[in-house]
């Protein structure tokens, strides 16, 4: 009978956890995988939007203390309809990035001209602030439509301390110029140095043009809201476990 009494708490608790971390994905704060992804620069330099449905995306704007990369990129979009959402100047075309919301970095792959490539050279990123725009697109083969995939969700932008910086060789050639692919890892600043609700970065990210835009928490005392929930209902869980088998065995 006592058995039964705790395997029944054991599943309202774990009814209730569940419960929490559904809210809290509908609500977008916290429990977030870890994303990769891997786009397609050629897409983003010259959109075929109506033949190419593969993801793309920019950076739109790069800046740090000390220097502000130039948006020197011309994106070669067409004059119909279909082209008005899209940038006609960017910082950088995407390749790829990676967030993980657990351990707070954030790395982004980027096409960027040769100038801005001098630039980044003759500057000290390292351990330096640095912020940043982007947005990437991707294509709802259900409804037919390109929508925003993943953002800035702030509109100041994200900012970070740079832990590492990499230009890449060889140069890439798109149309009838050469760019060079840059490397940024980023991480939040402190917590304490934001001081109020207001400063609190984010990121957004979709996987359909009508689903709900997810949050992705950048800094901010909800960093890592999810993984602490996961580790309290797994010692919850392992708690009941240990109850339910020494009641068993004795």
């Amino acid at each position: 009978m006592f058995s039964y009494i705790l395997l029944m708490a054991y599943i309202a608790v774990s009814s209730y956890c569940f419960s929490v971390q559904s809210k809290i994905k509908i609500l977008g704060t916290g429990c977030i995988e870890p994303m990769h992804k891997e786009l397609d620069p050629a897409q983003g330099f010259q959109p075929q939007l109506s033949r190419n449905f593969a993801e793309f995306g920019y950076i739109r704007t790069i800046n740090t203390q000390s220097a502000s990369l130039t948006s020197d990129i011309k994106v070669k979009r067409l004059k119909s309809k279909t082209h008005q959402w899209l940038p006609y100047e960017v910082t950088g075309i995407i390749s790829q990035f990676s967030i993980n919301e657990a351990s707070s970095v954030f790395t982004i792959h980027a096409f960027i001209s040769k100038n801005n490539a001098v630039t980044m050279k003759d500057t000290t990123f390292i351990d330096s602030p640095l912020n940043l725009k982007f947005s990437t697109f991707a294509f709802d083969r259900l409804r037919y439509e390109w929508y925003t995939s993943f953002e800035n969700g702030t509109t100041e932008g994200i900012s970070g301390i740079v832990r590492e910086v990499k230009i890449l060789n060889p140069l890439k050639k798109f149309g009838n110029e050469h760019y060079k692919q840059v490397v940024i890892k980023l991480i939040p600043s402190e917590k304490k140095k934001i001081p109020n609700q207001h400063m609190i970065e984010f990121f957004n990210t979709r996987k359909a043009s009508n689903s709900i835009m997810n949050r992705i928490d950048w800094n901010g005392p909800e960093i890592n809201a999810c993984r602490k929930l996961k580790t309290g209902s797994r010692f919850l869980n392992d708690y009941f476990n240990v109850i339910i088998e020494n009641d068993i065995v004795f």
